[in-house]
């Protein structure tokens, strides 16, 4: 049985094929979680669906375990390594402990924390110095 089933991976339609640029979290059986970062530019614009393909259960179909208890603070990602601005092939688990929004605000950059609002959460710790964080 796989790891992470409920991994789920966002591509976006570039001038060539889609290319993968996010991970997800299946949390329903239609709902995919990601970050926020992924379906916006630079410039503040929300990204049109039209340009993202959503990728669940490529490696086994059909996934449908009512059972299956998700871990707290595992998170998947493809991250590159320090040494490499490519993604990993490889996807990898680390662990991130969840962090109540008001610490969150506090310890994010100023200009960084009118962005964190209700709907959303925090995950990493206060001296988080991992080169993952960035991608979170």
């Amino acid at each position: 049985r796989a790891e992470l089933p409920w991994h789920a991976l966002i591509y976006k339609k570039t001038f060539t094929p889609y290319v993968p640029i996010c991970g997800g979290s299946l949390i329903s059986t239609t709902v995919v979680l990601s970050v926020a970062h992924c379906f916006w530019t630079e410039n503040e614009k929300q990204l049109p669906a039209s340009q993202f393909a959503v990728a669940v259960g490529k490696l086994h179909r059909p996934w449908n375990d009512p059972t299956d208890e998700a871990q707290k603070s595992d998170m998947a990602i493809w991250a590159p390594h320090p040494s490499d601005e490519k993604a990993s092939q490889t996807l990898q688990v680390i662990e991130i402990p969840y962090m109540d929004v008001r610490t969150c605000i506090n310890t994010s950059p100023i200009d960084f924390r009118a962005y964190i609002t209700s709907d959303q959460f925090c995950a990493g710790t206060q001296q988080c110095k991992l080169y993952v964080s960035q991608y979170i």
